[in-house]
């Protein structure tokens, strides 16, 4: 998906900041889109080129409302407008950016912008050693989380090395990776390789506790607790 979308980093793009949510890039994300300024962004973009940036707000205590440096360009996939002006919309993760600088709302635009710079290099995509995308393979490996099925999908495209490991890393990071902390960290990690290793532990992570939650005795837990 990001390698079909151009990215014109020369040029400011909206900008979308959320509390907490994270996309990732080789991500879906579903949003509902109803204050009047974004239902302007929205529109503006389905008339240019389907590109803002998604970013996160710094809600730290003590510290001026912001948006946080690393961020990702959001492409708009699926656009259903509705009667009031509200809109549901699928956008995918392009690429990670870091935010230079804000543009304030003029001549009529409700929403910020922001100029832009890419994390990695467009024309060098990133890249994994073999035996990253092994271990992440021999992660996805595990019975245990062979038998859960988003990773399952995702397990055939390690196979088969028909997807890039740096895109397959963070297709696995969008699965696995909870907490808006973790999840942030990961997007504004520079290096893939590093990527790679925050994946594959938090895969190993994963199978070591649904091991544990199957040794449990389920009769000497707490009344009211269970695994789900």
């Amino acid at each position: 998906m990001a390698e079909s979308v151009m990215v014109n980093f020369s040029d400011p793009l909206p900008v979308f900041p959320l509390g907490e949510t994270v996309l990732l890039p080789h991500a879906l994300l579903p949003l509902h889109i109803f204050e009047p300024r974004y239902r302007q962004m929205v529109r503006d973009c389905m008339a240019r080129n389907r590109l803002f940036v998604i970013a996160t707000i710094d809600q730290a205590p003590g510290r001026p409302c912001r948006v946080r440096e690393a961020a990702c360009v959001a492409h708009i996939i699926e656009h259903q407008g509705m009667p009031d002006g509200r809109a549901n919309i699928l956008v995918g993760g392009v690429c990670r950016v870091c935010i230079a600088s804000c543009v304030e709302p003029t001549d009529g635009r409700l929403y910020h912008m922001v100029r832009v710079r890419p994390t990695e290099s467009p024309d060098d995509p990133p890249s994994v050693p073999p035996d990253l995308r092994a271990s992440l393979r021999a992660a996805l490996d595990l019975p245990r989380l062979a038998s859960l099925h988003p990773l399952r999908l995702l397990h055939g495209h390690a196979i088969e090395d028909d997807i890039p490991t740096a895109a397959l890393v963070d297709m696995v990071a969008s699965v696995v990776l909870h907490g808006d902390e973790l999840r942030y960290a990961f997007l504004a990690e520079a290096d893939a390789s590093r990527r790679a290793g925050i994946v594959t532990r938090e895969l190993r992570s994963i199978d070591a506790l649904i091991e544990h939650a199957e040794r449990i005795n389920a009769r000497e837990w707490p009344p009211g607790v269970s695994w789900n």
